[in-house]
């Protein structure tokens, strides 16, 4: 059995833009890091960060379903996978 999921975002072209401006201004914050992972990128973020971290991964999972995240607060990090 085929268990892949169509890899699809829901979002307008409008929503794509808003949704690329807030990981911008996260990524840019310099508050949140990103690093290569066996299978896909970690994100760690500084204290007061993680929450808008966190926001974006429940709005993305939300109109990516093809996107495996887990959410590990212990370390403040972010995998994506």
């Amino acid at each position: 059995m085929d268990n892949s999921r169509p890899v699809v975002c829901t979002l307008t072209a409008a929503d794509k833009r808003d949704r690329g401006g807030a990981w911008a201004k996260v990524l840019d914050s310099g508050l949140v890091t990103r690093e290569r992972i066996p299978r896909g990128i970690a994100f760690r973020a500084a204290p007061g960060a993680s929450a808008a971290l966190v926001e974006l991964v429940d709005l993305e999972r939300e109109c990516c379903a093809w996107i495996d995240f887990k959410v590990d607060r212990r370390n403040e990090r972010v995998p994506n996978r």
